[in-house]
């Protein structure tokens, strides 16, 4: 089952933040010219304007996929959209949040977490998600400040199943994918590893099952 956000600039760019120790190398093949050294890790890939006024941030919290948008100050928070790929079945909760099955598996996107920092100060604002035509889903929030920046986080929870989910920011031509694979393993920092560090482009898919 896949997460495909909809409507998406294409050519956003992706970089990574929050620098891990370390490198990685990759040997791939027999050619050199296709290998790649000293490539640094970070625990979080920012891709900048993936909507119009709209940044996408993805990272690792303990046994959970993260990822905020952050709508920028006059942005839309309505032009998120979202289809879950391969689900069974999506059912609106009441309280926003949104449970989905495929196969013997259910995953729980939880109500968004919606907030501003005014003055050194987190001030939350209500989001949920909502159902639209198409099987498509959006973010619905409150009233807030749209002269600040505003965070929405949801959360993804995997209630049939226990482990780590490692994300990986790879260059594949077009764009860059971001996939979560579960395993009955104990729950460890994600990392995003570029595999080509000199060709970081966009995405808007993440494999959740």
């Amino acid at each position: 089952m896949r997460l495909n956000l909809l409507g998406t600039n294409k050519s956003a760019e992706a970089s990574g933040e929050d620098p891990l120790p370390g490198k990685s190398n990759y040997f791939s093949g027999d050619d050199p010219t296709r290998w790649r050294v000293n490539v640094p890790m970070f625990s979080r890939a920012h891709y900048s304007s993936i909507y119009k006024g709209v940044d996408l941030v993805y990272y690792g919290n303990q046994a959970n996929l993260e990822y905020d948008f952050i709508v920028r100050p006059g942005a839309d928070a309505r032009i998120i959209q979202f289809a879950l790929q391969d689900a069974k079945s999506v059912d609106l909760r009441p309280a926003g949040s949104l449970l989905a099955c495929a196969g013997d598996a259910t995953v729980e996107l939880q109500k968004p977490v919606a907030y501003q920092i005014i003055d050194g100060q987190r001030h939350e604002v209500n989001a949920r998600f909502r159902s639209l035509d198409g099987h498509k889903y959006g973010i619905q929030v409150g009233a807030y400040d749209r002269s600040r920046e505003l965070v929405i986080d949801p959360v993804l929870a995997y209630s049939s199943y226990l482990g780590e989910a490692m994300t990986k920011a790879s260059s594949e031509s077009p764009s860059m994918h971001s996939t979560t694979s579960i395993s009955r393993a104990r729950p460890r920092r994600r990392t995003f590893l570029p595999e080509d560090p000199f060709s970081l482009t966009s995405a808007a898919t993440t494999t959740l099952l």
